[in-house]
């Protein structure tokens, strides 16, 4: 297979990130220009590889369509990944549309439109997006005029599949205001035990709708928990001016279909396309007010910055029937204590205890990682392994987050909390404690990916392919599984 070189001229850079770059390329025979991710693997801990190597698998699961951003080709070398992209030069959908001039409903009819064809072609595949949102709608080029031709928001395409996932699923992810009520109840308050599906990216739909004709959102507190609250309630309402002098019955009447808080009442992607919001052309009257709601909107976001991408993750340890075997003989009943139970594979009497914040002394005269457990081995035990695997690795393909995701979550909550009230010194010590977790978490990391495979017990329970032997070393388990096979994603 050529590589990357071979098939490609890199070009100027567009940005970068802690262990990535962007640029542009240019394909060597086409003469077309692309964008490609250069992922420098030295640099990308196993979480990072697992979350690339996800999203450019929903992403080959995809495939082509023209409003869903496209990944052309993968290429693998021993040191970096090179993700060839759709080049979008048009920025955010949302910035374009306040440079308009004249914004009606014929606009934000047709922009749904596109919208809706790529959630029906993104669902027939089985996949759900699940972090749809403003900031993840672009243009494809970048236009000079925007005064009255809408032509350019037919390039838009739906971009960001790292939280996507096969649907039915079980995680609270996305950003706070834009989740379908049955993501919150499954995910954050388990009051749900059935899975949900795509009918969830639909409810996202009619969020960023209402945003769309009004510049307001629907659903929005001082903190998640407090919108997740509104949310599950169904507690939203057509407020203001604008929804009475300038919004049609008809764009009411497909917001509140969208917003059905019953999934299985609520419309597909095909369903809505039928609506007669979309199927009949809109009026063309110029809507300044609620184009000056979307500016005050979007100069809001910017303030803010990227909406805060929430993940939380049931409590994994002994509730789902498809467990992964890293998970199946621990337990960690409090969550903020650095302790966990590991039960022994060879004998179902013993328990050992695993305690991450041992790491926190590496820095004394003969310390070294198998401190931290109880069982005596002189090898590094595959009890560790298996808490390191909790930690930081997960699963996704069993939508199985890290810990790690759920201690920053806690932070968040405390931080939040403390937030609202200062004088709390309960609050205060609680953000400290899980402060403290992270901290002995990540340095607990940091010696573990230092340890040599030499000095690593055998581990089965690490999800080793039938026939293989055991992964040993600093990269084992989940993430040898992934590192072994980018390059037949």
């Amino acid at each position: 297979m050529p590589t990357f070189d071979e098939t490609y001229i890199l070009g100027e850079e567009l940005g970068r990130g802690a262990y990535a770059v962007v640029h542009k390329c240019v394909h060597r025979q086409r003469g077309d220009t692309w964008a490609v991710k250069l992922v420098d693997k030295t640099k990308a801990g196993p979480k990072d590889i697992s979350d690339i190597m996800h999203e450019v698998t929903m992403m080959k699961t995809v495939g082509h369509h023209p409003h869903v951003v496209q990944l052309l080709e993968f290429f693998d070398t021993p040191q970096t990944m090179y993700l060839v992209l759709e080049l979008l030069e048009g920025g955010m959908l949302f910035d374009k549309i306040v440079s308009l001039k004249h914004y009606s409903e014929a606009c934000a009819s047709r922009l749904i439109k596109n919208f809706l064809l790529a959630l029906e072609h993104i669902h027939s595949k089985g996949i759900m997006h699940r972090d749809l949102k403003p900031e993840n709608l672009l243009l494809k080029r970048s236009t000079a005029t925007y005064d009255t031709d809408i032509s350019h928001l037919t390039d838009f395409c739906v971009a960001d599949f790292g939280l996507s996932g096969r649907s039915p699923g079980q995680t609270c992810c996305g950003s706070p205001s834009y989740i379908a009520p049955e993501v919150i109840n499954v995910g954050y308050f388990r009051t749900q035990r059935d899975p949900y599906d795509c009918k969830c990216d639909i409810w996202s739909v009619g969020v960023i709708t209402y945003i769309l004709l009004s510049g307001k959102m629907p659903f929005h507190g001082k903190h998640f928990k407090e919108t997740f609250g509104k949310i599950v309630k169904g507690q939203w309402a057509f407020v203001g001016d604008v929804w009475d002098t300038s919004v049609s019955p008809a764009a009411k009447d497909f917001i509140r279909k969208l917003l059905t808080m019953d999934p299985k009442a609520r419309p597909s992607a095909t369903e809505a396309l039928r609506h007669a919001w979309v199927v009949n052309v809109q009026s063309d009257v110029h809507m300044m007010a609620s184009l000056e709601g979307l500016k005050q909107f979007n100069a809001e976001r910017k303030l803010r910055g990227a909406m805060m991408v929430f993940r939380a993750t049931t409590s994994f340890l002994g509730k789902l029937d498809r467990t992964p075997p890293f998970l199946k003989y621990l337990s960690h009943q409090n969550k903020l204590s650095t302790v966990v139970q590991a039960q022994s594979q060879t004998d179902a009497s013993r328990v050992h205890h695993i305690d991450f914040s041992r790491a926190l002394l590496r820095d004394n005269p003969g310390w070294k990682l198998q401190d931290c457990c109880t069982c005596g081995s002189q090898l590094v035990c595959r009890h560790i392994q298996n808490v390191h695997e909790y930690l930081f690795v997960g699963r996704k393909d069993m939508d199985v987050e890290p810990f790690i995701n759920e201690l920053e979550l806690m932070k968040d909550e405390a931080e939040f909390d403390f937030a609202d009230d200062p004088t709390n010194e309960g609050i205060q010590a609680r953000a400290e404690e899980v402060e403290d977790i992270l901290r002995a978490a990540r340095a607990f990391r940091e010696e573990y990916l230092k340890v040599p495979g030499s000095q690593m017990k055998a581990n089965f329970m690490l999800d080793k392919p039938a026939g293989s032997a055991a992964p040993i070393g600093g990269t084992t388990g989940a993430a040898a599984k992934l590192l072994g096979k980018i390059g037949k994603a």
